[in-house]
Protein backbone atom coordinates (compact mmCIF):
# COMPACT_ATOMS: atom_id res chain seq x y z
CA UNK A 1 0.00 0.00 0.00
CA UNK A 2 1.25 3.47 -0.90
CA UNK A 3 2.29 5.41 2.18
CA UNK A 4 0.30 8.49 3.09
CA UNK A 5 2.01 11.92 3.08
CA UNK A 6 2.54 13.52 6.48
CA UNK A 7 3.83 17.08 7.13
CA UNK A 8 6.73 17.38 9.57
CA UNK A 9 4.67 19.31 12.13
CA UNK A 10 1.95 16.66 12.14
CA UNK A 11 4.56 13.91 12.32
CA UNK A 12 5.98 15.27 15.55
CA UNK A 13 2.50 15.58 17.04
CA UNK A 14 1.67 11.98 16.03
CA UNK A 15 4.89 10.61 17.54
CA UNK A 16 4.32 12.48 20.82
CA UNK A 17 0.74 11.21 21.06
CA UNK A 18 1.78 7.64 20.27
CA UNK A 19 4.39 7.75 23.03
CA UNK A 20 1.72 8.98 25.45
CA UNK A 21 -0.73 6.26 24.41
CA UNK A 22 1.99 3.63 24.79
CA UNK A 23 2.84 4.80 28.32
CA UNK A 24 -0.84 4.70 29.24
CA UNK A 25 -1.15 1.18 27.90
CA UNK A 26 -3.64 2.10 25.19
CA UNK A 27 -1.44 0.68 22.40
CA UNK A 28 1.49 -1.72 22.34
CA UNK A 29 4.79 -1.46 20.49
CA UNK A 30 3.60 -3.42 17.44
CA UNK A 31 0.54 -1.21 17.08
CA UNK A 32 2.69 1.92 17.30
CA UNK A 33 5.00 0.61 14.59
CA UNK A 34 2.01 -0.31 12.43
CA UNK A 35 0.53 3.20 12.71
CA UNK A 36 3.86 4.89 11.97
CA UNK A 37 4.41 2.58 9.00
CA UNK A 38 1.24 3.92 7.35
CA UNK A 39 2.93 7.27 6.71
CA UNK A 40 5.97 8.46 4.81
CA UNK A 41 9.32 8.63 6.53
CA UNK A 42 11.03 12.04 6.77
CA UNK A 43 13.34 10.99 3.95
CA UNK A 44 10.43 10.00 1.72
CA UNK A 45 8.64 13.29 2.47
CA UNK A 46 11.74 15.27 1.55
CA UNK A 47 12.11 13.27 -1.69
CA UNK A 48 8.44 13.89 -2.56
CA UNK A 49 8.81 17.64 -2.04
CA UNK A 50 11.98 17.62 -4.09
CA UNK A 51 10.22 15.67 -6.87
CA UNK A 52 7.40 18.22 -6.93
CA UNK A 53 9.86 21.09 -7.21
CA UNK A 54 11.76 19.28 -9.97
CA UNK A 55 8.45 18.52 -11.71
CA UNK A 56 7.56 22.21 -11.81
CA UNK A 57 11.02 23.28 -12.92
CA UNK A 58 11.12 20.70 -15.70
CA UNK A 59 7.69 21.84 -16.86
CA UNK A 60 8.84 25.45 -17.02
CA UNK A 61 12.01 24.39 -18.82
CA UNK A 62 9.87 22.52 -21.38
CA UNK A 63 8.07 25.78 -22.15
CA UNK A 64 11.36 27.59 -22.76
CA UNK A 65 12.74 24.74 -24.87
CA UNK A 66 9.58 24.77 -26.96
CA UNK A 67 9.86 28.51 -27.50
CA UNK A 68 13.54 28.19 -28.37
CA UNK A 69 12.87 25.49 -30.96
CA UNK A 70 10.00 27.43 -32.52
CA UNK A 71 12.11 30.59 -32.75
CA UNK A 72 15.01 28.63 -34.23
CA UNK A 73 12.76 27.12 -36.87
CA UNK A 74 11.19 30.50 -37.59
CA UNK A 75 14.61 32.09 -38.06
CA UNK A 76 15.55 29.60 -40.80
CA UNK A 77 12.03 29.02 -42.08
CA UNK A 78 12.32 30.82 -45.39
CA UNK A 79 15.58 29.07 -46.24
CA UNK A 80 14.22 25.52 -45.98
CA UNK A 81 12.40 23.59 -48.73
CA UNK A 82 8.77 22.76 -48.02
CA UNK A 83 9.45 19.03 -47.76
CA UNK A 84 12.17 19.62 -45.16
CA UNK A 85 9.85 21.94 -43.21
CA UNK A 86 7.11 19.33 -43.07
CA UNK A 87 9.58 16.60 -42.13
CA UNK A 88 11.05 18.64 -39.28
CA UNK A 89 7.61 19.46 -37.89
CA UNK A 90 6.51 15.83 -37.94
CA UNK A 91 9.79 14.73 -36.36
CA UNK A 92 9.49 17.36 -33.61
CA UNK A 93 5.93 16.40 -32.69
CA UNK A 94 6.42 12.65 -33.01
CA UNK A 95 9.84 12.70 -31.31
CA UNK A 96 8.61 14.61 -28.28
CA UNK A 97 5.68 12.23 -27.79
CA UNK A 98 7.90 9.21 -28.35
CA UNK A 99 10.27 10.51 -25.71
CA UNK A 100 7.34 11.00 -23.33
CA UNK A 101 6.13 7.44 -23.98
CA UNK A 102 9.61 6.02 -23.33
CA UNK A 103 10.06 8.01 -20.13
CA UNK A 104 6.65 7.00 -18.82
CA UNK A 105 6.35 3.33 -19.78
CA UNK A 106 9.92 2.13 -20.38
CA UNK A 107 12.09 4.10 -17.97
CA UNK A 108 9.49 4.72 -15.22
CA UNK A 109 10.13 8.48 -15.09
CA UNK A 110 6.57 9.79 -14.94
CA UNK A 111 7.39 13.38 -13.92
CA UNK A 112 9.81 13.86 -16.80
CA UNK A 113 7.43 12.14 -19.23
CA UNK A 114 4.71 14.69 -18.49
CA UNK A 115 7.07 17.49 -19.43
CA UNK A 116 7.95 15.67 -22.66
CA UNK A 117 4.29 15.25 -23.56
CA UNK A 118 3.68 18.90 -22.69
CA UNK A 119 6.54 19.90 -25.01
CA UNK A 120 5.07 17.68 -27.72
CA UNK A 121 1.70 19.42 -27.38
CA UNK A 122 3.41 22.81 -27.77
CA UNK A 123 5.12 21.55 -30.93
CA UNK A 124 1.77 20.23 -32.16
CA UNK A 125 0.15 23.64 -31.73
CA UNK A 126 2.96 25.43 -33.51
CA UNK A 127 2.90 22.88 -36.33
CA UNK A 128 -0.76 23.63 -37.08
CA UNK A 129 0.06 27.18 -38.15
CA UNK A 130 3.38 26.31 -39.77
CA UNK A 131 1.84 23.55 -41.92
CA UNK A 132 -0.93 25.96 -42.91
CA UNK A 133 1.81 28.38 -43.99
CA UNK A 134 3.57 25.68 -46.01
CA UNK A 135 0.47 24.82 -48.01
CA UNK A 136 -0.81 28.42 -48.07
CA UNK A 137 -4.02 27.52 -46.26
CA UNK A 138 -5.73 30.76 -45.32
CA UNK A 139 -8.49 30.08 -42.85
CA UNK A 140 -10.35 31.34 -39.79
CA UNK A 141 -7.48 31.45 -37.28
CA UNK A 142 -9.50 30.50 -34.14
CA UNK A 143 -10.09 27.15 -35.83
CA UNK A 144 -6.40 26.43 -35.34
CA UNK A 145 -6.73 26.99 -31.59
CA UNK A 146 -9.72 24.63 -31.52
CA UNK A 147 -7.84 21.86 -33.34
CA UNK A 148 -4.91 22.39 -30.99
CA UNK A 149 -7.20 22.00 -27.96
CA UNK A 150 -8.93 18.94 -29.43
CA UNK A 151 -5.53 17.30 -29.82
CA UNK A 152 -4.50 18.07 -26.24
CA UNK A 153 -7.73 17.03 -24.48
CA UNK A 154 -7.41 13.24 -25.06
CA UNK A 155 -3.82 13.24 -23.85
CA UNK A 156 -4.84 15.18 -20.74
CA UNK A 157 -7.45 12.54 -19.92
CA UNK A 158 -5.34 9.47 -20.64
CA UNK A 159 -2.06 10.67 -19.13
CA UNK A 160 -3.54 12.18 -15.95
CA UNK A 161 -1.26 15.22 -15.88
CA UNK A 162 -2.25 18.62 -14.55
CA UNK A 163 0.03 20.36 -17.07
CA UNK A 164 -1.98 19.11 -20.03
CA UNK A 165 -5.29 19.88 -18.33
CA UNK A 166 -4.09 23.44 -17.76
CA UNK A 167 -3.00 23.72 -21.40
CA UNK A 168 -6.30 22.29 -22.67
CA UNK A 169 -8.42 24.61 -20.52
CA UNK A 170 -6.32 27.64 -21.51
CA UNK A 171 -6.67 26.82 -25.20
CA UNK A 172 -10.43 26.23 -24.96
CA UNK A 173 -10.94 29.47 -23.04
CA UNK A 174 -8.85 31.45 -25.54
CA UNK A 175 -10.64 29.84 -28.49
CA UNK A 176 -14.20 30.43 -27.29
CA UNK A 177 -13.31 33.94 -26.17
CA UNK A 178 -11.85 34.75 -29.57
CA UNK A 179 -14.87 33.33 -31.38
CA UNK A 180 -17.59 34.93 -29.28
CA UNK A 181 -15.92 38.28 -28.60
CA UNK A 182 -14.09 38.89 -31.87
CA UNK A 183 -16.24 36.94 -34.34
CA UNK A 184 -19.69 36.76 -32.73
CA UNK A 185 -21.26 37.67 -36.05
CA UNK A 186 -19.43 34.93 -37.95
CA UNK A 187 -20.65 31.78 -39.62
CA UNK A 188 -23.46 30.38 -37.43
CA UNK A 189 -23.28 26.82 -36.22
CA UNK A 190 -25.59 24.72 -34.07
CA UNK A 191 -27.92 26.57 -31.66
CA UNK A 192 -27.06 29.88 -33.32
CA UNK A 193 -23.52 29.86 -31.90
CA UNK A 194 -20.61 30.77 -34.19
CA UNK A 195 -18.92 27.78 -35.81
CA UNK A 196 -18.06 25.08 -33.23
CA UNK A 197 -18.70 27.02 -29.99
CA UNK A 198 -21.42 24.49 -29.13
CA UNK A 199 -18.69 21.86 -28.61
CA UNK A 200 -17.19 23.53 -25.54
CA UNK A 201 -19.87 22.24 -23.09
CA UNK A 202 -19.18 18.74 -24.40
CA UNK A 203 -15.41 19.04 -23.91
CA UNK A 204 -15.85 20.71 -20.52
CA UNK A 205 -18.39 18.06 -19.56
CA UNK A 206 -15.80 15.36 -20.25
CA UNK A 207 -13.46 17.27 -17.95
CA UNK A 208 -16.10 17.34 -15.21
CA UNK A 209 -16.74 13.61 -15.60
CA UNK A 210 -13.02 12.83 -15.54
CA UNK A 211 -12.48 14.99 -12.43
CA UNK A 212 -15.21 13.24 -10.46
CA UNK A 213 -14.10 9.80 -11.59
CA UNK A 214 -10.50 10.50 -10.59
CA UNK A 215 -11.56 12.42 -7.44
CA UNK A 216 -9.40 15.34 -8.58
CA UNK A 217 -10.58 18.62 -7.09
CA UNK A 218 -7.63 20.51 -8.59
CA UNK A 219 -8.67 19.49 -12.11
CA UNK A 220 -12.30 20.31 -11.34
CA UNK A 221 -11.07 23.76 -10.33
CA UNK A 222 -9.91 24.24 -13.94
CA UNK A 223 -13.11 23.19 -15.70
CA UNK A 224 -15.58 25.07 -13.46
CA UNK A 225 -14.35 28.55 -14.52
CA UNK A 226 -14.14 27.34 -18.13
CA UNK A 227 -17.84 26.43 -18.12
CA UNK A 228 -18.71 29.71 -16.39
CA UNK A 229 -16.65 31.62 -18.98
CA UNK A 230 -18.62 29.99 -21.80
CA UNK A 231 -21.93 30.80 -20.12
CA UNK A 232 -20.89 34.44 -19.68
CA UNK A 233 -19.97 34.75 -23.38
CA UNK A 234 -22.94 32.95 -24.91
CA UNK A 235 -25.13 36.10 -25.12
CA UNK A 236 -22.51 37.68 -27.39
CA UNK A 237 -23.42 35.16 -30.06
CA UNK A 238 -26.61 37.10 -30.75
CA UNK A 239 -26.09 40.73 -31.66
CA UNK A 240 -29.26 41.92 -29.92
CA UNK A 241 -28.22 40.41 -26.60
CA UNK A 242 -24.70 41.81 -26.92
CA UNK A 243 -26.02 45.38 -26.66
CA UNK A 244 -27.45 44.98 -23.14
CA UNK A 245 -25.62 45.31 -19.84
CA UNK A 246 -24.78 41.70 -18.85
CA UNK A 247 -23.95 42.27 -15.18
CA UNK A 248 -27.24 40.87 -13.83
CA UNK A 249 -26.84 37.85 -16.09
CA UNK A 250 -23.29 37.32 -14.80
CA UNK A 251 -24.60 37.60 -11.24
CA UNK A 252 -27.03 34.81 -12.10
CA UNK A 253 -24.07 32.67 -13.19
CA UNK A 254 -22.51 33.25 -9.76
CA UNK A 255 -25.77 32.16 -8.09
CA UNK A 256 -25.84 29.04 -10.30
CA UNK A 257 -22.32 28.10 -9.17
CA UNK A 258 -23.28 28.57 -5.52
CA UNK A 259 -26.32 26.34 -6.01
CA UNK A 260 -24.13 23.66 -7.59
CA UNK A 261 -21.71 23.96 -4.67
CA UNK A 262 -24.44 23.30 -2.12
CA UNK A 263 -25.67 20.30 -4.12
CA UNK A 264 -22.61 18.42 -2.84
CA UNK A 265 -22.63 16.83 0.61
CA UNK A 266 -21.65 19.13 3.45
CA UNK A 267 -17.87 19.30 3.82
CA UNK A 268 -17.19 17.85 0.35
CA UNK A 269 -14.04 19.18 -1.27
CA UNK A 270 -15.74 19.01 -4.68
CA UNK A 271 -17.99 21.90 -3.60
CA UNK A 272 -14.98 24.19 -3.10
CA UNK A 273 -14.33 25.15 -6.78
CA UNK A 274 -18.01 25.98 -7.38
CA UNK A 275 -18.24 27.95 -4.15
CA UNK A 276 -14.97 29.77 -4.71
CA UNK A 277 -15.76 30.98 -8.22
CA UNK A 278 -19.43 31.54 -7.45
CA UNK A 279 -18.55 33.69 -4.45
CA UNK A 280 -15.99 35.67 -6.43
CA UNK A 281 -18.52 36.36 -9.20
CA UNK A 282 -21.24 37.38 -6.74
CA UNK A 283 -18.77 39.55 -4.79
CA UNK A 284 -17.74 41.42 -7.94
CA UNK A 285 -21.31 41.87 -9.18
CA UNK A 286 -22.79 42.93 -5.83
CA UNK A 287 -19.92 45.33 -5.13
CA UNK A 288 -20.54 47.02 -8.49
CA UNK A 289 -24.31 47.13 -8.00
CA UNK A 290 -24.03 48.55 -4.48
CA UNK A 291 -23.18 52.02 -5.85
CA UNK A 292 -26.16 54.27 -6.49
CA UNK A 293 -24.67 55.87 -9.61
CA UNK A 294 -24.13 52.47 -11.20
CA UNK A 295 -27.76 51.57 -10.59
CA UNK A 296 -28.93 54.78 -12.24
CA UNK A 297 -27.26 53.70 -15.47
CA UNK A 298 -29.81 50.90 -15.86
CA UNK A 299 -32.36 53.43 -17.06
CA UNK A 300 -30.64 53.15 -20.47
CA UNK A 301 -32.19 49.86 -21.57
CA UNK A 302 -32.20 49.25 -25.31
CA UNK A 303 -34.44 46.20 -25.49
CA UNK A 304 -36.64 45.23 -22.54
CA UNK A 305 -37.27 41.74 -23.88
CA UNK A 306 -33.57 40.95 -24.21
CA UNK A 307 -32.73 42.61 -20.88
CA UNK A 308 -35.28 40.52 -18.99
CA UNK A 309 -34.69 37.41 -21.10
CA UNK A 310 -31.05 37.16 -20.06
CA UNK A 311 -31.93 37.15 -16.36
CA UNK A 312 -34.93 34.87 -16.80
CA UNK A 313 -32.82 32.38 -18.77
CA UNK A 314 -29.98 32.09 -16.25
CA UNK A 315 -32.43 32.03 -13.33
CA UNK A 316 -34.38 29.22 -14.99
CA UNK A 317 -31.11 27.30 -15.43
CA UNK A 318 -30.21 27.85 -11.76
CA UNK A 319 -33.66 26.81 -10.53
CA UNK A 320 -33.58 23.80 -12.86
CA UNK A 321 -30.30 22.65 -11.30
CA UNK A 322 -31.79 23.19 -7.85
CA UNK A 323 -34.95 21.28 -8.77
CA UNK A 324 -33.06 18.26 -10.11
CA UNK A 325 -30.85 18.15 -7.02
CA UNK A 326 -33.85 18.56 -4.70
CA UNK A 327 -35.64 15.70 -6.44
CA UNK A 328 -32.62 13.49 -5.81
CA UNK A 329 -32.79 14.39 -2.09
CA UNK A 330 -36.53 13.67 -1.79
CA UNK A 331 -37.21 10.92 0.80
CA UNK A 332 -39.04 7.75 -0.14
CA UNK A 333 -42.15 8.77 1.82
CA UNK A 334 -43.90 12.12 1.71
CA UNK A 335 -43.45 13.01 5.38
CA UNK A 336 -40.58 15.48 4.97
CA UNK A 337 -39.57 17.12 8.25
CA UNK A 338 -36.73 19.40 9.27
CA UNK A 339 -34.52 16.47 10.25
CA UNK A 340 -34.81 14.86 6.82
CA UNK A 341 -32.22 15.28 4.03
CA UNK A 342 -34.52 17.28 1.74
CA UNK A 343 -35.23 20.02 4.27
CA UNK A 344 -31.58 20.21 5.28
CA UNK A 345 -30.66 20.52 1.60
CA UNK A 346 -33.21 23.31 1.01
CA UNK A 347 -32.04 25.17 4.13
CA UNK A 348 -28.45 25.15 2.89
CA UNK A 349 -29.56 26.67 -0.42
CA UNK A 350 -31.18 29.81 1.01
CA UNK A 351 -28.43 32.24 0.02
CA UNK A 352 -27.75 30.88 -3.52
CA UNK A 353 -31.48 30.98 -4.23
CA UNK A 354 -31.68 34.49 -2.78
CA UNK A 355 -28.83 35.59 -5.09
CA UNK A 356 -30.63 34.18 -8.13
CA UNK A 357 -33.89 35.84 -7.04
CA UNK A 358 -32.15 39.17 -6.43
CA UNK A 359 -30.68 39.31 -9.93
CA UNK A 360 -34.03 38.42 -11.49
CA UNK A 361 -35.89 40.95 -9.32
CA UNK A 362 -33.56 43.78 -10.38
CA UNK A 363 -34.12 43.00 -14.05
CA UNK A 364 -37.90 42.89 -13.63
CA UNK A 365 -37.84 46.06 -11.49
CA UNK A 366 -36.03 48.13 -14.10
CA UNK A 367 -38.07 46.68 -16.93
CA UNK A 368 -41.36 47.47 -15.17
CA UNK A 369 -40.42 51.04 -14.18
CA UNK A 370 -38.43 52.08 -17.25
CA UNK A 371 -41.23 54.13 -18.77
CA UNK A 372 -42.99 55.02 -15.50
CA UNK A 373 -40.03 56.68 -13.80
CA UNK A 374 -40.18 60.00 -15.61
CA UNK A 375 -37.61 62.37 -14.22
CA UNK A 376 -37.65 60.72 -10.81
CA UNK A 377 -35.21 57.94 -11.57
CA UNK A 378 -33.59 58.29 -8.12
CA UNK A 379 -36.38 56.24 -6.55
CA UNK A 380 -36.08 53.56 -9.23
CA UNK A 381 -32.37 53.12 -8.50
CA UNK A 382 -32.69 53.40 -4.70
CA UNK A 383 -34.49 50.11 -4.09
CA UNK A 384 -32.02 47.89 -6.05
CA UNK A 385 -29.12 49.77 -4.44
CA UNK A 386 -30.40 48.94 -0.95
CA UNK A 387 -31.01 45.33 -1.94
CA UNK A 388 -27.49 45.02 -3.41
CA UNK A 389 -26.03 46.26 -0.11
CA UNK A 390 -28.19 43.82 1.83
CA UNK A 391 -26.97 41.09 -0.52
CA UNK A 392 -23.35 42.01 0.18
CA UNK A 393 -23.85 41.80 3.94
CA UNK A 394 -25.82 38.56 3.58
CA UNK A 395 -23.13 36.94 1.42
CA UNK A 396 -20.40 38.04 3.84
CA UNK A 397 -22.13 36.52 6.86
CA UNK A 398 -23.15 33.41 4.89
CA UNK A 399 -19.47 32.79 4.16
CA UNK A 400 -18.64 33.35 7.83
CA UNK A 401 -21.32 30.91 8.96
CA UNK A 402 -20.23 28.39 6.32
CA UNK A 403 -16.72 28.40 7.75
CA UNK A 404 -18.19 28.00 11.21
CA UNK A 405 -20.41 25.11 10.14
CA UNK A 406 -17.63 23.20 8.37
CA UNK A 407 -14.89 24.36 10.77
CA UNK A 408 -12.87 25.93 7.95
CA UNK A 409 -11.07 29.24 8.18
CA UNK A 410 -10.85 30.17 4.50
CA UNK A 411 -14.59 30.84 3.89
CA UNK A 412 -14.87 32.72 7.17
CA UNK A 413 -11.81 34.80 6.37
CA UNK A 414 -13.26 35.56 2.95
CA UNK A 415 -16.54 36.64 4.54
CA UNK A 416 -14.76 38.96 6.97
CA UNK A 417 -12.67 40.45 4.16
CA UNK A 418 -15.78 40.98 2.02
CA UNK A 419 -17.51 42.70 4.94
CA UNK A 420 -14.53 45.05 5.20
CA UNK A 421 -14.77 45.71 1.46
CA UNK A 422 -18.42 46.63 1.93
CA UNK A 423 -17.58 49.01 4.79
CA UNK A 424 -14.84 50.74 2.75
CA UNK A 425 -17.17 51.10 -0.26
CA UNK A 426 -19.92 52.58 1.86
CA UNK A 427 -17.52 54.96 3.58
CA UNK A 428 -16.29 56.11 0.18
CA UNK A 429 -19.81 56.67 -1.11
CA UNK A 430 -21.57 57.98 2.01
CA UNK A 431 -19.03 59.70 4.24
CA UNK A 432 -16.10 60.83 2.12
CA UNK A 433 -17.86 64.08 1.16
CA UNK A 434 -20.55 64.63 3.79
CA UNK A 435 -20.03 62.56 6.93
CA UNK A 436 -16.35 63.33 7.29
CA UNK A 437 -14.09 61.60 9.77
CA UNK A 438 -16.74 61.36 12.47
CA UNK A 439 -19.21 59.49 10.25
CA UNK A 440 -16.50 57.16 9.01
CA UNK A 441 -15.32 56.50 12.57
CA UNK A 442 -18.85 55.54 13.65
CA UNK A 443 -19.27 53.21 10.69
CA UNK A 444 -15.94 51.44 11.16
CA UNK A 445 -16.64 51.11 14.90
CA UNK A 446 -19.93 49.35 14.17
CA UNK A 447 -18.25 47.09 11.61
CA UNK A 448 -15.50 46.20 14.07
CA UNK A 449 -18.08 45.45 16.76
CA UNK A 450 -19.98 43.17 14.38
CA UNK A 451 -16.85 41.22 13.41
CA UNK A 452 -15.78 40.97 17.06
CA UNK A 453 -19.22 39.61 17.94
CA UNK A 454 -18.93 36.99 15.21
CA UNK A 455 -15.45 35.99 16.45
CA UNK A 456 -16.77 35.53 20.00
CA UNK A 457 -19.72 33.54 18.68
CA UNK A 458 -17.36 31.32 16.69
CA UNK A 459 -15.16 30.83 19.76
CA UNK A 460 -18.18 29.93 21.89
CA UNK A 461 -19.52 27.47 19.31
CA UNK A 462 -16.15 25.78 18.87
CA UNK A 463 -15.66 25.47 22.62
CA UNK A 464 -19.16 24.07 22.99
CA UNK A 465 -18.47 21.53 20.24
CA UNK A 466 -15.20 20.46 21.84
CA UNK A 467 -17.02 20.00 25.16
CA UNK A 468 -19.73 17.87 23.57
CA UNK A 469 -17.11 15.76 21.73
CA UNK A 470 -15.28 15.20 24.99
CA UNK A 471 -18.43 13.91 26.65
Amino acid sequence: MEKRPLPDSNRQWLLDELNLWRRLGLVNEDQVNGIVDLYETPTQSAERRQSTAIYLLVGVSACFVGLAVLLLVAYNWTLLPDAIKLFLLLIAVGGAHALGYSLRYLWDAKNFSESAFFLGCLFYGGSIWLIADIFHLGSHYPDGIWWWAVGVVPLAFFLDTIFLHMLAVTLLAAWVGTELIGFHGGVPGAFGLPRACWTLPILAGLGFFWSYQKKSTSTLGLYVPLAAWWLALVPLAWSGLARENPILYIGGIGALLLILAEVHPEGSLFAVPYRLYGSLVCIGVLTTLSFFEVQREFRHIHDLGVFVGLSVGITALALGAFGVAAAMHTPADDEATLDRPLMVFVTRQWLPLAMAGLMLFMALWYAALKNAAGNNDAFVAAVPTVLANVGMIGLAFWLMMLGLREDRGFPSGGGVLFFLVWSVCRYTEWFSDHGGLLGGACMFFLCGAAIFGFAMFWHYRKKQRETSDGE
